[in-house]
């Protein structure tokens, strides 16, 4: 994994305080069974764009759960930039 890769559990920042500049923040799935490819792909975008993205990955399932229902999202990932949630 790359150096700027966390764990959820282990982060306690507001997205859309840190998503500023060229930073952005990052929600993918990455559980013992999964590895989204579609996190992996915004990523990729990401950093193509220039950005420096703080990539934080769901391990399990229920982190993916609660995040979903704090966010009001239906799907994962989910980027902020310029301290605001981008996409669908």
């Amino acid at each position: 994994m790359p150096k700027d890769t966390r764990d959820v559990a282990d982060i306690d920042t507001n997205p859309a305080e840190v998503a500023v500049g060229k930073i952005a923040v990052l929600y993918r799935m990455a559980l013992p069974d999964h590895l989204c490819p579609s996190g992996q792909k915004a990523r990729w975008l990401l950093e193509r764009q220039g950005y420096d993205v703080d990539d934080r990955l769901f391990r399990t399932r229920a982190e993916v759960n609660a995040f979903k229902a704090e966010h009001d999202v239906k799907t994962t990932p989910q980027a902020w930039i310029e301290g605001e949630r981008v996409g669908g």
